[in-house]
């Protein structure tokens, strides 16, 4: 069985890394990275990943507006969207455009209990 595909998008290197790490050791492959919505779009639609780590404060675009559009293209993507400034604001538009909500800074078991609710086993 192929490894779960995951893109990483936050324009913070030390998330990237954390994130690249945890999901490393959980046996998936992140086969790309992004810093701006921007950018994260266009890595989404090229390279189509089972899951996608999305940073909902990013330059460029925002991670609910790349929510959106990544939704008008592929309407079951698996999305984990993440945030740390005022937190509780974003949970729900996020949840409304499908998106599960991770809060920053997370725990593996917090990690891992994301990536179950979208429907993949870790």
């Amino acid at each position: 069985m192929m490894p779960t595909r995951v893109l990483i998008a936050d324009d913070t290197p030390f998330v990237r890394e954390l994130l690249m790490q945890s999901l490393h050791n959980f046996g998936l492959d992140v086969v790309a990275e992004a810093i701006d919505g921007e950018d994260a779009i266009k890595k989404y639609l090229s390279l189509k990943p089972d899951l996608t780590f999305l940073d909902i404060v990013m330059p460029v675009k925002s991670g609910l507006k790349v929510i959106e559009e990544i939704r008008a293209q592929v309407s079951d993507a698996k999305i984990i969207a993440m945030s740390t400034e005022g937190a509780h604001t974003f949970v729900k538009d996020a949840e409304e455009l499908g998106a599960v909500f991770l809060t920053k800074p997370f725990s593996l078991d917090s990690l891992k209990a994301a990536i179950s609710l979208v429907g993949i086993k870790v």
